[in-house]
Protein backbone atom coordinates (compact mmCIF):
# COMPACT_ATOMS: atom_id res chain seq x y z
CA UNK A 1 0.00 0.00 0.00
CA UNK A 2 2.59 2.33 0.73
CA UNK A 3 4.68 1.73 -1.99
CA UNK A 4 1.34 2.50 -4.20
CA UNK A 5 0.90 5.92 -2.48
CA UNK A 6 4.90 6.68 -3.30
CA UNK A 7 4.48 5.71 -6.60
CA UNK A 8 0.88 7.96 -7.35
CA UNK A 9 3.09 10.55 -5.62
CA UNK A 10 6.14 10.31 -7.63
CA UNK A 11 3.63 10.52 -10.85
CA UNK A 12 1.70 13.74 -9.56
CA UNK A 13 5.16 15.52 -9.62
CA UNK A 14 6.45 14.81 -12.69
CA UNK A 15 3.41 15.60 -13.93
CA UNK A 16 3.19 18.74 -11.75
CA UNK A 17 7.01 19.73 -13.32
CA UNK A 18 6.00 18.67 -16.97
CA UNK A 19 3.14 21.33 -16.81
CA UNK A 20 5.45 24.09 -15.31
CA UNK A 21 8.39 23.27 -18.02
CA UNK A 22 5.14 23.97 -20.68
CA UNK A 23 4.43 27.20 -19.04
CA UNK A 24 7.63 28.46 -19.07
CA UNK A 25 8.09 27.65 -22.60
CA UNK A 26 4.62 29.30 -23.30
CA UNK A 27 5.32 32.45 -21.11
CA UNK A 28 9.27 32.94 -23.21
CA UNK A 29 7.23 32.84 -26.35
CA UNK A 30 4.68 35.40 -25.82
CA UNK A 31 6.20 37.63 -23.27
CA UNK A 32 5.76 41.11 -23.93
CA UNK A 33 8.80 43.52 -22.99
CA UNK A 34 6.49 46.93 -23.10
CA UNK A 35 5.44 48.49 -20.04
CA UNK A 36 2.21 48.04 -18.72
CA UNK A 37 -0.04 50.95 -17.40
CA UNK A 38 -0.45 49.59 -14.45
CA UNK A 39 2.60 48.32 -13.46
CA UNK A 40 3.24 44.48 -12.46
CA UNK A 41 0.42 42.24 -14.38
CA UNK A 42 0.79 38.84 -13.71
CA UNK A 43 0.29 36.45 -16.23
CA UNK A 44 -2.78 33.67 -15.96
CA UNK A 45 0.11 31.27 -17.05
CA UNK A 46 2.15 32.72 -14.40
CA UNK A 47 -0.65 32.64 -11.01
CA UNK A 48 -1.58 28.94 -12.60
CA UNK A 49 2.19 27.50 -12.03
CA UNK A 50 2.18 28.70 -8.90
CA UNK A 51 -1.13 27.33 -7.66
CA UNK A 52 0.52 24.37 -8.53
CA UNK A 53 3.09 24.69 -5.20
CA UNK A 54 5.86 22.73 -7.65
CA UNK A 55 8.78 23.48 -4.99
CA UNK A 56 6.02 21.18 -2.51
CA UNK A 57 7.16 18.07 -4.90
CA UNK A 58 11.04 18.83 -3.67
CA UNK A 59 10.46 18.94 0.10
CA UNK A 60 9.54 15.20 0.99
CA UNK A 61 13.02 14.22 0.17
CA UNK A 62 14.83 17.19 2.58
CA UNK A 63 12.46 16.01 5.13
CA UNK A 64 14.78 13.57 6.77
CA UNK A 65 17.93 16.11 6.81
CA UNK A 66 18.63 17.51 10.16
CA UNK A 67 17.95 21.25 10.44
CA UNK A 68 19.70 21.25 14.07
CA UNK A 69 22.83 19.92 12.98
CA UNK A 70 22.70 22.12 9.75
CA UNK A 71 22.17 25.28 11.93
CA UNK A 72 25.36 24.19 14.58
CA UNK A 73 27.45 23.70 12.11
CA UNK A 74 26.93 27.26 10.29
CA UNK A 75 28.28 30.34 11.86
CA UNK A 76 26.16 33.17 13.22
CA UNK A 77 27.40 36.31 11.34
CA UNK A 78 29.18 39.49 13.26
CA UNK A 79 30.33 42.78 12.31
CA UNK A 80 34.31 41.41 12.88
CA UNK A 81 34.02 37.94 11.38
CA UNK A 82 35.11 36.75 7.90
CA UNK A 83 32.30 34.52 6.72
CA UNK A 84 34.01 33.54 3.81
CA UNK A 85 31.27 32.53 0.65
CA UNK A 86 30.07 30.16 3.01
CA UNK A 87 26.58 29.63 4.57
CA UNK A 88 26.15 31.93 8.04
CA UNK A 89 23.25 32.35 9.80
CA UNK A 90 21.29 35.91 10.16
CA UNK A 91 19.07 37.52 12.94
CA UNK A 92 15.55 37.54 11.60
CA UNK A 93 15.20 41.05 12.97
CA UNK A 94 18.38 41.89 10.63
CA UNK A 95 16.78 41.74 7.42
CA UNK A 96 15.82 44.54 4.88
CA UNK A 97 14.37 44.61 1.38
CA UNK A 98 16.41 45.39 -1.14
CA UNK A 99 14.56 48.62 -1.71
CA UNK A 100 15.19 49.40 1.76
CA UNK A 101 14.01 48.56 5.41
CA UNK A 102 10.52 49.93 4.61
CA UNK A 103 9.89 45.56 3.06
CA UNK A 104 9.92 44.82 6.82
CA UNK A 105 9.64 47.48 9.43
CA UNK A 106 6.88 47.68 12.00
CA UNK A 107 4.24 48.27 8.88
CA UNK A 108 5.61 45.30 6.63
CA UNK A 109 2.96 44.99 3.89
CA UNK A 110 4.42 41.40 3.09
CA UNK A 111 4.39 40.07 7.38
CA UNK A 112 1.27 42.14 8.21
CA UNK A 113 0.14 40.10 4.94
CA UNK A 114 1.60 36.73 6.30
CA UNK A 115 -0.17 37.26 9.66
CA UNK A 116 -3.22 37.45 7.93
CA UNK A 117 -2.80 34.63 5.74
CA UNK A 118 -2.07 32.51 8.77
CA UNK A 119 -5.18 33.83 10.08
CA UNK A 120 -7.51 33.54 7.08
CA UNK A 121 -6.11 31.25 4.56
CA UNK A 122 -8.91 32.15 2.24
CA UNK A 123 -8.09 35.63 2.54
CA UNK A 124 -9.58 38.04 -0.72
CA UNK A 125 -7.28 40.29 -2.55
CA UNK A 126 -9.38 43.27 -1.35
CA UNK A 127 -9.14 42.77 2.19
CA UNK A 128 -5.22 42.21 2.12
CA UNK A 129 -3.01 44.40 3.84
CA UNK A 130 -0.97 44.40 0.77
CA UNK A 131 -3.43 45.11 -1.76
CA UNK A 132 -4.34 48.10 0.78
CA UNK A 133 -0.29 49.04 1.13
CA UNK A 134 -0.16 49.46 -2.87
CA UNK A 135 -3.38 51.74 -3.05
CA UNK A 136 -1.89 53.61 -0.43
CA UNK A 137 1.79 53.63 -1.20
CA UNK A 138 2.76 54.52 -5.02
CA UNK A 139 6.17 57.19 -4.86
CA UNK A 140 6.79 58.32 -7.92
CA UNK A 141 10.25 59.53 -6.73
CA UNK A 142 13.18 58.63 -4.47
CA UNK A 143 11.79 61.18 -1.92
CA UNK A 144 8.64 59.92 -1.69
CA UNK A 145 10.50 56.44 -1.94
CA UNK A 146 12.67 56.95 0.95
CA UNK A 147 11.77 60.17 2.43
CA UNK A 148 15.04 61.47 1.90
CA UNK A 149 15.76 65.66 2.02
CA UNK A 150 14.28 67.49 -0.95
CA UNK A 151 17.89 68.97 -0.80
CA UNK A 152 19.45 65.37 -1.37
CA UNK A 153 20.09 65.21 -5.52
CA UNK A 154 18.54 62.06 -5.51
CA UNK A 155 15.14 63.53 -4.40
CA UNK A 156 13.38 63.33 -7.94
CA UNK A 157 15.14 60.75 -9.41
CA UNK A 158 12.21 57.80 -10.55
CA UNK A 159 11.08 55.46 -8.24
CA UNK A 160 11.37 52.88 -10.94
CA UNK A 161 15.07 53.72 -11.11
CA UNK A 162 17.97 51.24 -9.26
CA UNK A 163 20.72 52.75 -8.08
CA UNK A 164 22.37 52.08 -5.30
CA UNK A 165 25.78 54.20 -4.46
CA UNK A 166 27.73 51.41 -2.62
CA UNK A 167 27.00 49.09 -5.75
CA UNK A 168 26.35 51.49 -8.59
CA UNK A 169 28.21 54.11 -10.10
CA UNK A 170 25.13 55.75 -11.61
CA UNK A 171 21.36 54.68 -11.80
CA UNK A 172 20.56 51.35 -13.87
CA UNK A 173 18.89 52.03 -17.57
CA UNK A 174 16.04 49.40 -16.65
CA UNK A 175 12.70 49.49 -15.29
CA UNK A 176 12.15 48.41 -11.91
CA UNK A 177 8.63 48.16 -10.95
CA UNK A 178 9.43 48.14 -7.17
CA UNK A 179 7.81 47.22 -4.43
CA UNK A 180 5.01 49.80 -4.23
CA UNK A 181 2.35 50.90 -6.18
CA UNK A 182 0.47 50.95 -8.47
CA UNK A 183 -0.02 47.27 -8.90
CA UNK A 184 -2.37 45.45 -10.71
CA UNK A 185 -4.64 43.48 -9.09
CA UNK A 186 -3.23 40.02 -10.62
CA UNK A 187 -0.41 40.85 -9.15
CA UNK A 188 -1.40 41.01 -5.47
CA UNK A 189 -2.80 37.81 -6.42
CA UNK A 190 0.68 36.34 -7.64
CA UNK A 191 2.11 37.26 -4.42
CA UNK A 192 -0.32 36.04 -2.22
CA UNK A 193 -0.56 32.66 -3.76
CA UNK A 194 3.41 32.54 -3.35
CA UNK A 195 3.44 33.42 0.03
CA UNK A 196 0.08 31.24 1.11
CA UNK A 197 2.22 27.83 -0.43
CA UNK A 198 5.32 28.98 1.92
CA UNK A 199 3.06 29.12 4.65
CA UNK A 200 1.53 25.61 4.16
CA UNK A 201 5.35 24.17 3.10
CA UNK A 202 6.56 25.45 6.32
CA UNK A 203 3.60 23.52 8.28
CA UNK A 204 3.72 20.50 6.11
CA UNK A 205 7.26 19.97 6.48
CA UNK A 206 9.65 22.77 8.46
CA UNK A 207 12.15 25.40 6.64
CA UNK A 208 14.27 23.22 4.29
CA UNK A 209 16.59 25.06 2.85
CA UNK A 210 19.51 23.71 0.31
CA UNK A 211 22.88 25.32 -0.59
CA UNK A 212 21.01 25.89 -4.20
CA UNK A 213 17.62 27.48 -2.39
CA UNK A 214 18.91 29.58 0.40
CA UNK A 215 18.57 33.13 0.87
CA UNK A 216 20.90 35.64 -0.62
CA UNK A 217 22.31 39.29 -0.34
CA UNK A 218 25.13 41.22 1.03
CA UNK A 219 25.87 42.59 4.47
CA UNK A 220 25.37 46.82 4.75
CA UNK A 221 27.18 48.00 7.70
CA UNK A 222 26.81 51.24 9.49
CA UNK A 223 28.73 52.02 12.55
CA UNK A 224 28.39 48.65 14.48
CA UNK A 225 24.98 47.48 13.31
CA UNK A 226 24.42 46.01 10.14
CA UNK A 227 21.45 44.51 7.95
CA UNK A 228 21.21 41.72 5.56
CA UNK A 229 20.02 43.05 2.27
CA UNK A 230 18.08 40.90 0.37
CA UNK A 231 17.98 40.07 -3.47
CA UNK A 232 16.33 36.38 -3.41
CA UNK A 233 14.23 35.28 -0.72
CA UNK A 234 12.02 38.18 0.38
CA UNK A 235 8.76 36.57 0.28
CA UNK A 236 10.51 33.71 2.75
CA UNK A 237 11.85 36.05 4.74
CA UNK A 238 8.49 37.57 5.10
CA UNK A 239 6.84 34.51 6.37
CA UNK A 240 9.92 33.32 8.84
CA UNK A 241 9.44 36.57 10.63
CA UNK A 242 5.58 36.19 10.78
CA UNK A 243 5.96 32.49 12.19
CA UNK A 244 8.59 34.21 14.88
CA UNK A 245 6.47 36.82 15.93
CA UNK A 246 3.81 34.35 16.50
CA UNK A 247 6.63 31.57 18.15
CA UNK A 248 9.79 34.10 19.61
CA UNK A 249 11.12 30.68 20.35
CA UNK A 250 11.08 29.76 16.62
CA UNK A 251 13.04 31.08 13.68
CA UNK A 252 15.75 33.59 15.24
CA UNK A 253 18.52 32.52 12.85
CA UNK A 254 17.70 31.97 9.37
CA UNK A 255 20.97 30.38 6.92
CA UNK A 256 21.28 32.54 4.13
CA UNK A 257 24.49 33.67 1.53
CA UNK A 258 26.27 35.94 -0.24
CA UNK A 259 24.91 36.55 -4.03
CA UNK A 260 27.25 35.66 -5.92
CA UNK A 261 25.87 36.16 -8.98
CA UNK A 262 24.37 39.29 -9.21
CA UNK A 263 26.73 41.61 -7.38
CA UNK A 264 30.35 42.11 -7.11
CA UNK A 265 30.60 42.88 -3.21
CA UNK A 266 29.49 40.56 -0.49
CA UNK A 267 30.14 43.49 2.16
CA UNK A 268 29.59 47.50 2.25
CA UNK A 269 30.64 49.61 5.02
CA UNK A 270 29.96 53.34 5.98
CA UNK A 271 33.83 53.41 6.66
CA UNK A 272 34.76 52.86 3.42
CA UNK A 273 31.95 55.24 1.47
CA UNK A 274 34.69 57.50 -0.01
CA UNK A 275 35.10 54.19 -2.15
CA UNK A 276 31.69 53.49 -3.17
CA UNK A 277 31.01 53.26 -7.08
CA UNK A 278 28.09 56.23 -6.70
CA UNK A 279 30.61 58.82 -5.52
CA UNK A 280 33.78 57.81 -6.95
CA UNK A 281 31.98 58.46 -10.22
CA UNK A 282 31.06 62.00 -9.25
CA UNK A 283 27.04 61.09 -9.31
CA UNK A 284 26.34 61.54 -5.88
CA UNK A 285 28.43 62.99 -2.73
CA UNK A 286 28.66 61.31 0.66
CA UNK A 287 26.28 63.24 2.37
CA UNK A 288 22.88 62.78 -0.20
CA UNK A 289 24.83 59.15 -0.41
CA UNK A 290 24.73 57.99 3.33
CA UNK A 291 20.73 59.60 3.69
CA UNK A 292 19.58 56.71 1.42
CA UNK A 293 21.76 54.18 3.13
CA UNK A 294 20.53 55.22 6.50
CA UNK A 295 17.04 53.85 5.29
CA UNK A 296 18.15 50.46 4.84
CA UNK A 297 18.53 50.36 8.81
CA UNK A 298 15.50 53.11 9.76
Amino acid sequence: MKSKKNFNFIIINLFRRLIVKLIIKIQNLTKNKKVDSVFDRSSYLEIFKHNLNLYKSYLPKRSNVNQKELIESTNIYSIDKDMGNSLFLVDINKFTGYEGSYYFDKNSPFTNTVIQLIQNRSLKIEDSYLYKFFLEFQPTTYGELYNLSNKNKLFNLSSNTIFMPWLHDSPLSIFHSGVFGPKHKSAVKHRLIRLRNIIDNIGLYGYLPTLEDTIEGYIAILNNDYRFVITAGHHRVAVLRALNKQNPESYNFISVKYDLKRLKVNVVNNKEISEWPGIKSGFVDIADSLELYEKYFN
